[in-house]
Order: C-alpha cells, then sequence, then structure tokens
C-alpha cells in the first residue's frame, strides 16, 4: 500500500486594519501614499506599515491560538476559538 501524503488545512481569515488615517489625510491636504507592508524578522506575528504619513505596527494578537488550534486542538476535534483581532499601534508619525 502506498503511503498517503498528508494534506495541510487552508485557511483563509480576512481582517479590515483601519490605520485611522483619513482624517489626517483630509486634515494634512498632502498626497498620501499607498501603505508598504513589511514582516517583522524577528516575530511572525508582526509586520509594520510604511506610508507617507508615518510607520504603524501590526500585531496579529490571533496568530498564537489560530497556530494552536492548526496543530493541537484540530487533531482532537476542538473549535476554532474566538481570537479577536490585530492590535495597531502608531510607532512614528510624519506631521
Amino acid at each position: 500500500m502506498d503511503d498517503i501524503e498528508r494534506e495541510v488545512p487552508e485557511l483563509m481569515l480576512w481582517e479590515k486594519i483601519d490605520l485611522g488615517m483619513s482624517k489626517k489625510i483630509q486634515s494634512s491636504g498632502k498626497q498620501f501614499t499607498p501603505p508598504r507592508l513589511a514582516l517583522d524578522p524577528a516575530f511572525k506575528d508582526r509586520f509594520y506599515a510604511f506610508h507617507s504619513a508615518g510607520v504603524h505596527r501590526i500585531h496579529l494578537a490571533w496568530q498564537k491560538d489560530l497556530e494552536k488550534f492548526a496543530f493541537e486542538d484540530m487533531e482532537e476535534g476542538g473549535e476554532l476559538p474566538d481570537m479577536g483581532v490585530s492590535e495597531i499601534q502608531y510607532i512614528l508619525c510624519n506631521p
């Protein structure tokens, strides 16, 4: 009998993140550049949004719960927990 390869399950999550930029853009009258995203090389649950108004750090606080579910709880027939939302911090402001 041939070995059966185990398929890795796929899960797509969608979270709308509001950086609170619309009021800043309207009040400043400056041209806004779309954000560029970069993963944090030290932490897999964080990334940065670089844009003309500064830098935001986004922490995917739910990532560890999702990882635990995918590798432990799902095997035991557990249910996906309520994981909350990401945490956003404005770390650099360009006036």
